[in-house]
């Protein structure tokens, strides 16, 4: 029987001829070339892959139909334990259908099967990407939770807080039709389901984007901005002009805003703190106003205090600089703290041993996030056992890269990567976690959200998409250290140490990270002996700002 075409209201139709076509096999991974025809049919023609639905913002008032064709892009929260069900099953007649990929139907409710086979899938939780802006250029974010019903040990290559792409077969009945125990020499029974989501859908192509997937077109465009010098330096001065805009003027906090937004975790060893990543701590001078802002942070990128039942109101400088690096960060989010908020939930994720499922965390954030953390609004007040947690969770991340996850009788730490940026009045409460310290010193009023957004508004579409593309791309060059670099850097570190004896190893360290974000952001692969200087000049302006003891 020859494959039919991708139906989008039929997809389990199929899937069936695929099953029939293939003899009807009766093992688990079997795929029966499923996958492989539906990629064929959606990823070679982008055309086609834009017809499919999407689970977006109109499924509440549009519910796609059952069993139906979807798309759906998310960030997986949770991954359960795998589900066993019945994968196929024989008829009287003597042939076999599958429910493999959401094709329940195939079991005829006036006929008792007279055999079956238990397969194996696995449900993940995915909500919507935290923080996500709206100008991404791919396919819709999902505005509701979804469970996606992974086939085929895909979820090999799925970590935490992944963000997947998913194309599948919709359904919305929670699926119970044959959940059995593992061992089967007892009484096969239904397993307790953990809580569904209202859509589900039956991953046929899971895809998988990491922070550095990106088309061909845009990789082309990354390339033909970094291999021109002078659209690196036009664009790295436009960055720095609206960062300074939104620090209030403040040039020398532009370029340790830029630098840090460069930062990512490329060297971790477990409890230790990473030396890779350049978390900055924004430390505001106690004469600026600090007000509530009037309204929440700009749409383009959502806040994480959002998910917290009691979050906490974003002051006025928050908001404005979250709106001016949601502009330009595709993924950021903004947790301001208050004692309530740290006390109202427990921030990092724990397991729910009776429903099976994890708490959700406003620290679960896809790689490449930037996480700004506001400490202004924290005022008086004691915090309680889960407000110590939520502070130790944070602080982990913050200095270790790390999420930890509580299963009640331990804690396990996931690895992430994010750009930590924090905002305090005087020393912040995770000053340890913090290496590159800005005292801000702004020569002008600090701007409101409305101000950002007109300064944002006023660049060109071609001035805005060049900063964009070469944040994205300066963040993911690749970097190396010549030899006679190396020893050029040791001889530095001999002559630091004789004339500060209290100069570490891990100051050292802390130096070459900021050194290689400088290199990075003029668009240099390698460190030169100009570029060490001017790193060295840079941190001695920083800490010239440092209060005198």
């Amino acid at each position: 029987m020859p494959a039919p075409c991708c139906n989008l209201s039929a997809p389990l139709h199929v899937v069936q001829t695929l099953y029939q076509n293939a003899g009807a096999p009766l093992g688990c991974h079997e795929t029966f070339g499923v996958p492989e025809h539906f990629k064929q049919a959606f990823l070679t023609d982008s055309s086609a892959r834009e017809k499919v639905p999407v689970i977006g913002s109109d499924s509440e008032a549009n519910p796609p139909r059952e069993g139906s064709l979807v798309r759906f892009r998310g960030m997986v929260a949770d991954m359960e334990d795998p589900e066993y069900y019945y994968g196929c099953v024989k008829y009287k007649d003597g042939s076999w259908a599958t429910s493999k990929y959401g094709g329940t139907g195939v079991i005829r409710s006036n006929e008792e099967p007279t055999d079956s086979r238990v397969w194996e899938r696995r449900p993940f939780h995915c909500v919507p990407v935290p923080g996500e802006a709206s100008w991404v250029a791919r396919a819709p974010n999902a505005s509701e939770e979804c469970t996606v019903y992974v086939y085929d040990q895909h979820d090999q290559n799925v970590p935490l807080h992944s963000v997947v792409d998913v194309i599948g077969v919709y359904t919305t009945a929670p699926e119970v039709v044959g959940l059995v125990e593992e061992n089967k020499d007892e009484d096969q029974k239904t397993e307790a389901l953990a809580p569904r989501a209202k859509h589900q859908v039956h991953a046929i192509i899971l895809d998988p984007q990491t922070e550095g997937t990106v088309s061909p077109e845009q990789q082309q465009e990354r390339e033909q901005l970094m291999g021109s010098s002078a659209r690196v330096l036009q664009a790295r001065e436009a960055a720095l002009k609206l960062l300074q805009h939104a620090l209030g003027g403040d040039a020398l906090g532009a370029e340790a805003l830029l630098l840090s937004l460069l930062s990512q975790a490329t060297t971790r060893a477990p409890g230790q703190p990473t030396t890779s990543s350049a978390p900055l701590n924004i430390i505001l001078p106690p004469e600026s106003p600090m007000t509530s802002a009037a309204s929440a942070p700009s749409s383009s990128a959502t806040s994480a205090a959002a998910s917290s039942s009691q979050p906490s109101i974003p002051t006025s400088f928050g908001a404005a600089l979250h709106a001016v690096l949601g502009a330009l960060s595709p993924l950021c989010t903004y947790l301001p703290l208050s004692v309530d908020h740290c006390n109202s939930c427990a921030w990092a994720p724990k397991r729910d041993f009776d429903n099976n499922r994890l708490s959700r965390s406003p620290l679960q954030l896809s790689n490449g996030t930037v996480l700004l953390v506001d400490e202004t609004p924290m005022g008086e007040g004691r915090l309680s056992e889960t407000g110590l947690s939520s502070f130790q969770a944070l602080n982990t991340l913050i200095q270790e890269q790390a999420l930890l996850y509580d299963f009640q009788v331990y804690k396990h730490p996931v690895p992430v990567n994010v750009t930590p940026i924090v905002l305090s009045k005087g020393r912040s409460m995770m000053h340890g976690s913090l290496p590159m310290k800005l005292h801000l010193k702004p020569s002008q009023a600090l701007p409101t959200v409305a101000q950002v957004a007109s300064a944002v508004a006023a660049l060109n579409a071609q001035e805005l998409q060049d900063i964009r593309t070469y944040l994205a791309a300066a963040k993911q060059q690749q970097y190396g250290l010549s030899e006679s670099m190396v020893k050029q850097l040791q001889e530095e570190f001999v002559a630091a140490r004789k004339g500060n004896r209290m100069f570490s190893p891990e100051n050292f360290h802390a130096q070459l990270t900021v050194a290689r974000l400088a290199a990075l952001s003029f668009g240099e692969q390698d460190l030169s002996m100009d570029r060490w200087k001017y790193v060295l000049n840079f941190e001695k302006q920083l800490e010239s700002r440092e209060p005198k003891k």
